[in-house]
């Protein structure tokens, strides 16, 4: 398994900042992830925290994950506080300025909330509060989105809590198929995909951002088995703290 490598990281009064990867290369075997952070981020956070000294990472996926496939987030949070929308992860691409699906806790709860585009109009956006309350805060507890199809489930702590049926596809660039025929350059830079751990965006504004901490967190190109959540969850609990 290849991780998540920092080639620069700087701690700001408890607020990581500046940091970079690489992700790992897409797995044959589907039994890997993709892209892995086996580290601590620690921010704090809210609603409106879009001062640029307050960072996240924001890493590159490689160009032919495609969010209408199957796929599973995974990883360990804990929540400081409960105030504002506060965000863990959220998959962005170069041509919508709105995040493609982002994770949150609801606002002043610590509900399970997610949300995804449908085409790359700003307010086509299916928003979903799950009726699911996390751990905390305080507490540390392991989640997973595992994306089957057009199903979706949610875990906490290697349990499956929530089931959702999607009404529509995440939208995932389909202009970037029309190039590929011309520039291999050009179909990769439309339909490229970034990982976002601890914002999402809005209008092009970065917000909701997480108030807590996040660690071993990974990406995998393939809905996980609820045993297979277990084993990531048991797999990922020691993740490298910086």
């Amino acid at each position: 398994m290849q991780f998540f490598t920092l080639s620069s990281f700087v701690a700001i009064s408890s607020i990581i900042t500046n940091v970079a990867a690489h992700y790992a290369p897409v797995n044959t075997t589907g039994s890997d992830p993709i892209w892995s952070f086996p580290y601590q981020l620690s921010l704090n956070g809210g609603a409106l925290k879009t001062d640029p000294s307050i960072s996240f990472v924001n890493d590159t996926l490689h160009s032919t994950f495609n969010l209408t496939d199957s796929f599973t987030v995974a990883g360990w949070l804990r929540a400081t506080g409960t105030t504002d929308w506060r965000t863990f992860f959220a998959f962005e691409s170069n041509d919508i300025n709105t995040s493609l699906l982002n994770f949150a806790l609801a606002p002043n709860t610590m509900q399970l909330y997610f949300a995804y585009m449908v085409d790359n109009v700003v307010n086509n956006r299916i928003n979903v509060f799950a009726p699911v309350t996390a751990p905390g805060p305080n507490v540390d507890f392991h989640f997973a989105l595992a994306k089957d199809g057009n199903q979706i489930y949610l875990y906490l702590n290697g349990v499956k809590v929530f089931s959702y049926t999607m009404t529509a596809p995440i939208y995932d660039s389909p202009m970037a198929s029309r190039y590929f025929a011309f520039s291999v350059h050009v179909y990769d830079l439309l339909s490229q995909k970034y990982i976002i751990l601890g914002r999402t965006k809005f209008n092009n504004v970065g917000q909701a951002q997480w108030e807590g901490i996040i660690h071993g967190v990974d990406v995998f190109d393939k809905a996980l088995t609820p045993f297979e959540v277990g084993r990531e969850m048991a797999l990922t609990e020691r993740a490298t703290y910086v």
